[in-house]
This record gives C-alpha cells, sequence and structure tokens, in this order.
C-alpha cells in the first residue's frame, strides 16, 4: 500500500479518512468508488440494505509453525480442510476451516480434538499453536445479489459489491477485475453515466457467479 501512495502522491489519495457522511461525496466529487469491503459504508448509503453479510457457517483459522514440513497441501474430512503452505525457512503458514455455528467461540483447544486422529503433520502444527498467535474469523459472503454495482454516480468494486468466500481463491483476483474494467470504461466512455453502465454490464454477473460457488468444507 505505501509502495502505491507513493506513485500516486500524497495530494492524489487520502487514507485513514472515517466516512460520516456519505452524502457529501456525491456532491464534493465527480465520481465515488465505493472500495470499503465487505460491511461497506457506501453500499449502506446508496444502495439499500437488502444486501448484507451473509455466515457461511465457517470458522477459519490461522497461523505459522515453527518447522518446515516434508510435504504442502491440504487434507479433507467431513465438514473442515486444514492446509499447510510454504512461508520462508524454517517456518510454514497453516489454516483449518470448519463448520462452526454461529458465535460459537471454540477454543484452540477444542480445535485440536476436531483434528486428532488426522496425520501427523496436522497435529504437530495444531500441538505447537498459541492462542494468542492464531488468528480466528467467521467467514461472511453478500447476500441477497446486488441489482446494480452503479447508483447515480457511485459505483462498487470489490468485496463492496460481491463478497466472497475466502476458499473460493477468488476475492482480490476479483477487486482487480473490477478495477480494470471500471478503469477501461471511464477512459473509454463520453460520459460518465455511459461508463458507469458498461461497467455494471462487464462485472456484476461473471463476479455474482463467483460468489454463488460458496465452496467450503
Amino acid at each position: 500500500m505505501e509502495m502505491l501512495l507513493d506513485a500516486v502522491g500524497a495530494t492524489t489519495v487520502e487514507t485513514g479518512a472515517e466516512i460520516t457522511i456519505p452524502e457529501a461525496l456525491r456532491t464534493r466529487y465527480d465520481l465515488v468508488v465505493g472500495a470499503d469491503g465487505l460491511r461497506s459504508t457506501v453500499r449502506e448509503a446508496f444502495f439499500g440494505d437488502a444486501a448484507r453479510p451473509r455466515y457461511s457457517g465457517i470458522v477459519a483459522w490461522r497461523g505459522v509453525a515453527g518447522f518446515e514440513p516434508p510435504v504442502y497441501g491440504e487434507t479433507w474430512g467431513a465438514g473442515q480442510v486444514f492446509g499447510i503452505t510454504p512461508q520462508e525457512p524454517g517456518s510454514t503458514n497453516w489454516y483449518a476451516a470448519v463448520a462452526t455455528p454461529e458465535g460459537h467461540r471454540e477454543s484452540l483447544e477444542e480445535l485440536r480434538a476436531r483434528f486428532a486422529g488426522w496425520h501427523g503433520l496436522v497435529t504437530r502444527v495444531l500441538a505447537e499453536a498459541d492462542e494468542e498467535s492464531v488468528l480466528r474469523h467467521e467467514i461472511y459472503d453478500l447476500s441477497p445479489r446486488l441489482r446494480s454495482f452503479v447508483s447515480g454516480n457511485t459505483v462498487l468494486v470489490g468485496d463492496a459489491a460481491h463478497a466472497m468466500t475466502p476458499s473460493l481463491g477468488q476475492g482480490a483476483c476479483q477487486a482487480l477485475l473490477d478495477a480494470a474494467a471500471l478503469t477501461s470504461c471511464l477512459g473509454e466512455a463520453d460520459d460518465l453515466g455511459s461508463a458507469l453502465r458498461r461497467y455494471d454490464g462487464l462485472r456484476r454477473r461473471p463476479a455474482q457467479r463467483m460468489v454463488a460457488i460458496r465452496r467450503g468444507p
């Protein structure tokens, strides 16, 4: 992010500002791009509150183990997945996705019990994990689908428009496709309205099809 900000210049982009009056953006700027994530302030202000975060039924755990395993990959079981991926020498990333009721605060010890009896790498990684360094997040996507990514001079991109589960491996990819398409449409169109309509036509259905896949353990 710092490299990108340095490239465009400090006077071009303002960061860290809280949006308290979204309506003021529309009068101050020719174009408002809502790229503010799953719980988008811009989406709620200008697109209604019908599309909201939807719990996927999955909790994701992530951490780092202090050894290099001989193999990497995913192991699948009923209602849960465990993955081990490379990091730097002497350590490895790991993650677990488990079917969990919303609001249930499972402990690391309970997670170990879930994977008891799995192969040795899984149990070794979890044995070395500690509560303070492990990340735990309930996973949400966006539902129901928006009828348009455009409202007046406001347009949504990325998770603000089509948040999806990380197991798809497509969230950042789809956001980059949004950005590229929006840039192209703005550069080619004669006016803002036609540019945004073209963007919506190019990106909404493909992105929403990806959300609908909603793959999980």
